[in-house]
């Protein structure tokens, strides 16, 4: 009886291992991925200023003050988007629970959308 507890905890624990060991790696290639852009960008601004550590600075808080400044006045200035209730057609069930009817509803809607969209396909060539 306990020899079967023992087993399923050593196979228990031998699979802990092996997710432990891959989550160690994972993270390990992340730190190294980073490591290696540190000491890429290290190198690139090595020899920036002070005057030019500024300048790149205020760049950046301007640049993402102003994009935080037009998403936050736009949310409040859009407009909602409207849309054309000819094209938006809502199925509606029949009273009856029979499918044979509802198929009918539905090859019906098709067909009236068919000729709305024929319809409109002649309009617009008509205006050209």
């Amino acid at each position: 009886m306990f020899r079967k507890i023992e087993s399923k905890n050593k196979a228990r624990n031998a699979a802990n291992r092996i997710t432990d060991q891959a989550a160690i790696g994972i993270a390990g290639f992340f730190l190294h991925l980073q490591q290696a852009f540190a000491k890429f960008m290290n190198n690139r601004t090595q020899l920036f200023s002070a005057r030019k550590w500024k300048l790149v600075i205020i760049v950046f808080a301007i640049g993402w003050g102003t994009l935080s400044i037009y998403f936050i006045v736009s949310a409040f200035i859009k407009q909602p988007v409207g849309y054309k209730s000819s094209r938006i057609q809502f199925i509606v069930k029949p009273a009856r629970n029979d499918s044979l009817v509802f198929m009918e509803e539905i090859y019906k809607q098709r067909k009236n959308q068919r000729q709305q969209n024929q319809e409109d396909i002649t309009n617009f060539q008509n205006i050209k």
